[in-house]
């Protein structure tokens, strides 16, 4: 009897989940090691020490009730040994070793949770930002995805503005700040189901700032365009330019920013603006952006029903109002 072994080559695609670039694959002119893994995907710079991007996919099925690893951070062995950051890399540098795909994401086996403590997932936070404001947008997104039921397609790193970049040990380098871009789609949905509406969260928070514990992580929404402009990384690249152009220039404050309680009137103006609210609040906050998420002005405010900023000195041009969770659009004209 004569035995024939067949030799079955499985495709690439099954040892990674292309789910994670579902949105396209971040392009960067920067030299990265591409780390492909089921949990996530990640860009690393290894003289850096970190990932400059990291991209992913959540909705409800990456949670269950596995524990948190207990155990140290380790190097990524899909990486060169060059490449390779350590736990005791960070210890005493006064950063915490921030998750950039959360390792609560991922708690449905032991081993997806061990994969978010490997280097390549992790850069350099400020326990005030990592264990606070960044904490709580983390937890934003977990509820849009198990109780919202919704898919998200996110992308998160760090942004270095400043040069010479500090090295801690020499070894890993210290951001100025740190940025989360997320896309919210319908629980299933894929790259065919994103349009003009689709919101498009896009948020910048300091690294090197320890009052950002007492700030609400709204405070820091920015547009994909602004860290497109910051980290010379381009995302979203799988969409159609026309359509990237107009979602990466957007800013988008609330899931249901549709529902808005704020109205801006007369929209467009010249000069003043009205505010209508139907929260009455004492002593809120006004912020007012442009396109690229800069805040243009910022003031505090006793709401009554003749609320009236003055705008005439901003040029003309798009500009977002912001009061709490609400955000609304106003035109500035000449």
């Amino acid at each position: 009897m004569k035995y024939v072994m067949y030799i079955f080559l499985l495709p690439f695609v099954m040892f990674g989940n292309t789910i994670h670039t579902e949105l396209g694959m971040p392009k960067s002119a920067e030299t990265l090691q591409l780390v492909e893994r089921y949990e996530y995907t990640s860009g690393v710079k290894c003289d850096y020490g970190v990932p400059l991007w990291v991209a992913y996919n959540v909705n409800k099925d990456w949670y269950g009730d596995v524990p948190r690893w207990s155990k140290n951070f380790m190097p990524d062995s899909s990486l060169p040994q060059s490449c390779w950051i350590r736990h005791s890399d960070y210890t005493n540098s006064g950063y915490d070793r921030g998750h950039m795909v959360r390792s609560e994401k991922r708690t449905r086996t032991p081993e997806e949770n061990r994969v978010t403590f490997l280097t390549s997932n992790i850069i350099p936070q400020l326990p005030e930002l990592n264990q606070n404001t960044w904490l709580k947008m983390e937890y934003y997104m977990e509820k849009l995805a198990k109780d919202s039921l919704k898919e998200i397609f996110a992308y998160s790193g760090p942004i270095y503005s400043k040069f010479p970049i500090t090295k801690y040990n020499n070894k890993v380098a210290i951001p100025d700040s740190c940025y989360m871009i997320f896309a919210v789609l319908d629980y299933g949905q894929r790259i065919e189901d994103v349009n003009e509406g689709t919101k498009i969260f896009a948020v910048v928070m300091p690294n090197n700032d320890k009052n950002v514990k007492s700030q609400d992580w709204t405070k820091f929404i920015s547009t994909v365009e602004n860290i497109e402009q910051q980290t010379g990384i381009d995302f979203f690249t799988s969409l159609p330019k026309i359509l990237q152009d107009k979602l990466e220039g957007r800013i988008t404050a609330n899931i249901d920013m549709d529902k808005s309680k704020v109205t801006v009137y007369p929209n467009p103006t010249s000069d003043f603006i009205n505010i209508s609210t139907s929260d009455l609040l004492n002593n809120y906050e006004i912020s007012i952006f442009n396109t690229y998420g800069e805040i243009l002005m910022t003031q505090k405010i006793n709401y009554d029903s003749n609320t009236q900023i003055d705008v005439s000195k901003l040029s003309a041009g798009m500009y977002y109002l912001k009061i709490g969770l609400d955000f609304q659009k106003f035109v500035k004209v000449n």
